[in-house]
């Protein structure tokens, strides 16, 4: 029988954990990163082949097996399990939106009441639909794109960044001009997304970068022969994560620590705004042939799911990793 998995290859590193739990931990750790050594390592392991039965890789994508209809069930069982696992990521379904100081006070602010235990505020917070239609009438300034995110995958899924370009030297070919270089500066947001067993609940972690341009500082240069000034930008870099567990198409909120330079932009806040959601290819398809459709549209425009209460007991991995 021949099993296509060229779906799932790209995915193996992500998947290990899975691998370990459904067809447990080899005898010898694979020698290999290749992602198809990976997987016939772990599945020989789970399901150990008699002398005469052999393994195929084809096209890179396909294993072609020679085994007794008895293994075949137990390997074909293992591939669906795997399949199912890949089928599932996380589309982060963000926005990016300016307010001014005065709704920020009033609106946002004090969702994020201090915690008196630890003298700290929340980072991240659930937030319904009424909030939700507030902010969504502000300025957006950006749309994440529908980067579909795997399970236990760390990546970036918002982004605002600008370019300085600055003086940094005299020209080492030219000295009546500068050496120009750049930097980035702005706000840039990552995730590390788990979906739980039951595909209801998302667990995430969202880092946010920033880097802002204090001033750039003019300096002697020590050792160019022409002694002039040259530039340096002056950044204040600042990060922060934060965890939060949501029902799948939650609406969720984080305010932005970078401000928009510029006079006109003294008393603007920016905040990121998010509806991740769980994509399973497998639903997605059937959803199409029933007439519908699954976008991130849709999402950001349906109606704000209501959390149970209380919430069910979530056994999410331990080992993670």
């Amino acid at each position: 029988m021949v099993y296509d998995i060229g779906d799932v290859l790209p995915q193996i590193q992500s998947l290990l954990p899975d691998l370990k739990r459904l067809f447990g931990e080899p005898s010898r750790s694979p020698q290999s990163n290749d992602g198809a050594a990976l997987l016939i390592g772990y599945l020989t392991n789970a399901v150990p082949l008699r002398s005469w039965e052999t393994i195929q890789i084809q096209n890179g994508r396909k294993l072609a097996i020679l085994a007794s209809p008895t293994r075949h069930e137990e390997i074909d069982g293992l591939v669906r399990a795997l399949h199912r696992l890949s089928d599932v990521a996380v589309v982060m379904n963000a926005r990016l939106y300016e307010v001014d100081r005065a709704f920020f006070t009033k609106q946002v602010a004090p969702l994020f009441p201090q915690d008196k235990s630890v003298e700290e505020r929340p980072a991240l917070v659930p937030i319904d639909s009424t909030v939700l239609k507030a902010i969504t009438q502000q300025k957006c300034l950006l749309k994440s794109e529908d980067n579909k995110i795997r399970p236990r995958q760390t990546a970036s899924f918002l982004s605002q960044q600008s370019v300085v370009r600055f003086a940094a030297g005299p020209h080492p070919t030219n000295n009546d001009q500068a050496l120009m270089e750049t930097a980035l500066t702005g706000v840039s947001f990552e995730v590390r997304p788990l979906v739980s067993p039951d595909r209801r609940y998302l667990r995430l972690q969202i880092g946010q970068q920033v880097v802002q341009v204090v001033g750039i500082d003019k300096v002697k240069t020590l050792d160019g022969p022409s002694g002039k000034e040259v530039e340096r930008p002056n950044l204040r870099k600042a990060s922060l994560t934060a965890t939060i567990e949501i029902p799948d198409g939650l609406p969720i909120l984080m305010p932005v620590a970078y401000r928009p330079p510029g006079k006109d932009n003294a008393d603007k806040v920016w905040l990121l705004v998010a509806r991740p959601f769980i994509w399973i290819e497998e639903e997605v398809q059937e959803i199409r042939k029933g007439g519908g459709n699954l976008t991130p549209q849709s999402v950001w425009d349906s109606e704000v799911p209501k959390e149970e209460s209380p919430r069910p007991a979530i056994l999410w991995p331990i080992n993670d990793e």
